[in-house]
């Protein structure tokens, strides 16, 4: 039977989602000082992050 309360574990991984989602915005947000193929490498790289982050 489930209290419905959180476990201290959920939480964690709750706490690690919202850090690694606000990294992976301010890694997103710091592609506005490249340009050229620094900025195309950089967005892919964060997308790639993002979809991992957003998949799992």
């Amino acid at each position: 039977m489930s209290s419905g309360r959180a476990t201290f574990l959920e939480l964690f991984f709750d706490l690690a989602f919202v850090v690694a989602l606000t990294r992976v915005s301010q890694r997103f947000a710091a592609l506005s000082d490249d340009t050229g193929w620094a900025l195309v490498t950089g967005f892919g790289r964060t997308l790639l992050l993002f979809l991992a982050l957003c998949s799992g």
